[in-house]
């Protein structure tokens, strides 16, 4: 033991008379109580306010604690310690975030076998590595008690033997009469949940008669076609991108966009740094070229209608209404195609209040000198009004050096008319629906009258919705967290989502529920081992394949994407979209 002294005075150090008495009371100063006490007007009384807090203060405390019986709580050692769990000592589990068109692969903290945070995947390319607040604050849900915590039939709790009978049953009738069931699902990249879902369309896939438009909408005939049990709907969906790039690229696909090439962007209504497409990988591309420190930064032309983040980080910005964003669009092209000496589209705005035909034609001006260097993204669901924006991409040269066409973007696909189904419903063709990560009652007009002419309504949500409390039968997915599933947010890109935590109810990989609907028995971990093996792993013999495997379940992601830029085909349609662009 040290037997080094320690004195906080000199007085201390001398040991004063003085220093050893105030040394013995609890109080440096007395608390005149009894004056305070005494006194029925407190603004008569000599104590202080410093007194007085002192006073409280401990009164406070002293009832407290007398008041108070402090519960033992007494920690009980593992008898048999699990291998992977040390208290107070981390785990981090690599996995997947995926909803409403937004992705992160991710690295979950857990602690005791409970996750508590979440942050980006190492493991995952830099370009596109990163999560959002939204990302980073979803492990808050997993603890909702709100969540439905057993199956539920007819608004009542009921067993996974009872809904599983009964959904099976009805579904089995209905194909037998001839009926029509409909699976209403968001887009996903996960190869295994459209496995699953083709698995279910085998067995309630039907035929129908539609009609035939030209590209001016008007009607040229009927046709027989195939009914696809399987309906993709997003509340918010991007058609509109998707549908020009099949006319103009024969690929229904969203590209790749590397603003960190881009020294010149102009945006068309299209908030990339807030919630267009992938937000992530755009956002660190374009800070990359906004640091005055850099080699170069680019020039960023932002035209809206309200103000986004995008807008406000833009060094040009133009108000325009939202019907002339298909102005701007011709108005932009007419400009690059003027500068490159060939025949463009012409428009003009509505109203101009704030110079936007000037900025439009600086920003041609600056696209034009960084030709190969530039990028131009348009948030319209116009397809018209995309095919357009594609034109001037090509005329820039920007395909295949600031897009790729040939590494899509997953994450979001082309949605299934909803209108038709809302038709089919109100007409009485569907007897059945199954929603499964869809909310659609809460966000499309008149969704909700129809369901109601619908005769079997279930439900896979893990928590109660506007549209699962219309539903007969509730049958909880987990919470991604606790589940497995696989994507492929970019082609040539697989990421794996694993659980960090047991289910915390009596809950259900919704995929694994449509599989076992469809007839195929087999829980969802391995079908989506099998389905890696054929797409992932195609070509890989069996041990490399499983070598592969067990690295990917490790770091989350298998990693196959291509450097250089494949050759595409084009067909520049533009002047003719510009055409049907209504003014």
């Amino acid at each position: 033991m040290s037997d080094k002294k320690y004195w906080n005075s000199v007085d201390h150090l001398k040991e004063e008379p003085l220093f050893v008495e105030e040394a013995q009371k609890e109080f440096s100063e007395a608390i005149p109580v009894e004056d305070f006490l005494s006194k029925s007007n407190l603004s008569d009384t000599s104590a202080s306010r410093r007194d007085f807090l002192k006073f409280m203060g401990f009164s406070l405390g002293a009832a407290t604690l007398a008041a108070c019986e402090t519960p033992v709580v007494k920690s009980i050692p593992y008898v048999v310690k699990p291998e992977e769990v040390t208290p107070g000592v981390a785990n981090w589990y690599a996995s997947s975030f995926a909803r409403n068109g937004e992705f992160s692969s991710i690295l979950v903290k857990t602690r005791e076998g409970r996750p508590i945070f979440v942050k980006a995947n190492d493991a995952y390319p830099d370009a596109m590595r990163g999560v959002t607040a939204r990302v980073n604050a979803s492990v808050i849900e997993l603890y909702d008690d709100n969540r439905y915590q057993k199956p539920q039939q007819g608004g009542a709790d009921a067993s996974w033997t009872d809904v599983d009978s009964t959904v099976m049953n009805k579904l089995a009738a209905i194909k037998e009469k001839g009926g029509t069931v409909k699976v209403v699902t968001e887009s996903t990249s996960s190869p295994s949940t459209k496995a699953a879902l083709a698995k279910f369309d085998e067995m309630f896939a039907s035929e129908k008669e539609v009609e035939i438009f030209d590209e001016m909408g008007d009607v040229t005939g009927t046709a027989m076609v195939k009914d696809s049990a399987v309906v993709t709907y997003d509340p918010i969906n991007y058609n509109g991108l998707i549908n020009a790039n099949q006319r103009d690229f024969g690929i229904a696909a969203v590209p790749t966009y590397d603003f960190s090439k881009a020294k010149a962007i102009v945006s068309l209504d299209a908030d990339f740094l807030g919630g267009w497409l992938d937000t992530v990988a755009y956002s660190k591309g374009y800070s990359q070229r906004r640091n005055p420190a850099g080699a170069w930064m680019s020039k960023h032309f932002q035209f809206e209608t309200n103000l986004t983040l995008s807008g406000s980080n833009a060094d040009v910005r133009g108000a325009i209404k939202p019907s002339d964003i298909g102005n701007a669009a011709k108005m932009l092209h007419g400009a690059v195609a003027k500068l490159a000496g060939a025949a463009g589209a012409s428009g003009s705005l509505s109203d101009d209040d704030n110079g936007v035909a000037d900025k439009i034609n600086n920003a041609a001006k600056e696209l034009w000198a960084a030709k190969g260097k530039s990028l131009v993204v348009c948030g319209s669901d116009d397809a018209n009004v995309q095919q357009v924006v594609n034109s001037i991409n090509n005329m820039l040269g920007n395909y295949g050096a600031t897009i790729r066409m040939d590494r899509a973007y997953n994450v979001v696909e082309a949605n299934s008319s909803m209108s038709s189904l809302i038709k089919d419903m109100n007409a009485g063709k569907v007897d059945g629906v199954i929603f499964m990560s869809a909310n659609p009652v809460y966000s499309v007009a008149g969704f909700s009258d129809a369901l109601a002419k619908v005769g079997f309504k279930v439900s896979t949500s893990d928590r109660p919705d506007e549209t699962s409390v219309l539903c007969d039968v509730v049958c909880p997915d987990h919470f991604y967290l606790e589940a497995w599933n696989d994507h492929n947010p970019y082609t040539g890109l697989y990421t794996l989502q694993q659980p960090s935590i047991r289910p915390l109810f009596k809950t259900r990989a919704a995929q694994e529920s449509i599989l076992k609907w469809s007839g195929v028995n087999s829980s969802y971990y391995d079908f989506i081992k099998s389905t890696w093996m054929s797409t992932a792993f195609a070509g890989s013999d069996a041990m490399t394949a499983e070598t592969q495997w067990n690295n990917a379940v490790q770091s989350g992601v298998f990693n196959a994407l291509k450097g250089e830029s494949a050759a595409i085909n084009y067909t520049d349609n533009g002047a003719a979209a510009a055409g049907r662009i209504k003014a």
